[in-house]
């Protein structure tokens, strides 16, 4: 309070500084002619300074930082309140319907303390073969600190040499308490994976800083959403389809304003990329329908329909909300990339029109379009590659392969996604044109200011 008190009257004290001054330059505008330029000069400025003195009083400090904050606040404590709200949902959404009885079975992590016996040998492919007899000491479940036989099948599959010391998966099988079998599930990565994921959140957070943080969350927000929300809404029987348009809108909203807050900005990036996924969800629509493909057409259909049989779960748009989903991050780089460079341009040049931003856009827009589909088809060559280097030697024939179900998803999963790149660059670039080229418009005003 004392700092805060200092402050106040030094901000008081330069203010009545300006106000002398503004009357020694009013008093010299009416000393005569020859100082009347001067003068007028010194009083012009000395009165700019003091309401520009005037408005620090009144809107700094403390206060007025808590004044400016106030709305990023609130946003971030709803978007908290939506992400515990999804997570209690998920966990007790009353979904309990299993595809297999699992009684008795178990995973749980242990470390290899023996290896009681081998038989084990390498083949051409440096794999290892045959089987081993462990000693393992559990490290959770009921029988946390005991040490169990595990029996581990080494195969092409399933290669998994360990030695004494390395932590593992064991799959418990104790349908009573009088017995159990344990086999080897695979290594225990909990502990690399998540030293992964936080050697990258601490890039992130490092160089990208305080915009790294945001990303961060927003990333955040979207896990939650769609492991605790959509996917227990889908399995009780939800449309997939607007479900998962209204909850694409919900997050690129909030992972847009977590990035750069209630700015100008971020309602070009939230228009385009709305934009975008609506594009994206008519020409996947429209391509599907010519395909004659829909989520019964996937791989794991049988396994669907067994759940449909059982559950409300509606197959038809399963599809549909994937590719939604799948598209979402690309058309959001792109709506992103386009308003950053647009609204640089502005910052740069505040004299350009709204025409002329326009234009610069559509070039913008030209380069980001081209690596970004390029990126998209690269990755669907990624996603393919495996099955078409098998297609090849299998010696599929042409017109097998370009009527596969399969074929038929990925080339309007690709299609629809690239052109709704192509649609987003240019729709951002004009909403980013009309909002940043308004006059004494900045690119990171408020939406109200």
């Amino acid at each position: 309070m004392r700092g805060q008190g200092t402050a106040a009257r030094d901000d008081g004290q330069r203010a009545s500084e300006d106000g002398a001054a503004a009357r020694d330059g009013g008093r010299g505008a009416r000393g005569g002619k020859a100082d009347a330029p001067e003068g007028g000069k010194r009083g012009a400025h000395g009165a700019g300074r003091l309401a520009s003195s005037v408005r620090e009083v009144r809107g700094g400090g403390f206060f007025g930082a808590v004044g400016k904050a106030a709305p990023l606040l609130v946003f971030y404590g709803l978007a908290v309140l939506i992400m515990l709200a999804s997570v209690a949902f998920g966990l007790n959404s009353g979904f309990d319907y299993k595809m297999y009885n699992d009684e008795g079975i178990s995973f749980v992590s242990g470390r290899v303390t023996q290896v009681m016996s081998e038989d084990v040998e390498i083949d051409r492919f440096g794999l290892h073969r045959g089987s081993q007899k462990l000693m393992v000491r559990l490290e959770g479940g009921p029988r946390r600190g005991d040490e169990v036989d595990v029996t581990n099948s080494l195969s092409v599959e399933q290669s998994i040499y360990v030695k004494p010391g390395d932590r593992v998966v064991v799959l418990m099988d104790q349908p009573d308490e009088s017995y159990y079998y344990a086999s080897l599930f695979g290594r225990d990565r909990s502990l690399p994976i998540y030293g992964v994921l936080g050697a990258f959140l601490l890039i992130l957070m490092l160089v990208g800083r305080r915009k790294g943080v945001r990303s961060a969350f927003g990333m955040a927000f979207t896990l939650v959403t769609v492991v605790f929300l959509l996917i227990p809404l889908i399995l009780l029987g939800w449309e997939p389809a607007p479900l998962t348009a209204a909850l694409a809108a919900l997050i690129m909203a909030v992972s847009l304003t977590a990035l750069s807050g209630f700015t100008r900005k971020t309602l070009v990036m939230t228009a385009g990329a709305v934009t975008g996924v609506v594009i994206s969800a008519l020409l996947f629509a429209a391509a599907s329908a010519a395909l004659h493909v829909s989520g019964f057409n996937v791989e794991d259909v049988s396994a669907l329909v067994v759940l449909a049989q059982n559950t409300d779960i509606k197959i038809e748009g399963l599809l549909f909300a994937g590719v939604l989903l799948a598209s979402l991050g690309a058309i959001m780089d792109v709506a992103v990339s386009v308003a950053s460079g647009v609204g640089e341009l502005r910052e740069v040049n505040e004299g350009i029109t709204a025409n002329e931003l326009f234009r610069s856009g559509m070039k913008i827009s030209g380069d980001i379009i081209g690596a970004t589909a390029n990126t998209l088809i690269m990755a669907f060559l990624g996603t393919f590659f495996i099955t078409i280097l098998m297609y090849r030697v299998y010696n599929v024939e042409y017109t097998q392969l370009i009527n596969m179900n399969t074929m038929a998803i990925e080339v309007a999963q690709a299609v629809s996604g690239a052109c709704a790149l192509i649609f987003t660059a240019p729709v951002t670039a004009f909403v980013a044109s009309r909002v940043y080229g308004a006059r004494n418009n900045t690119t990171h005003g408020r939406y109200w200011g």
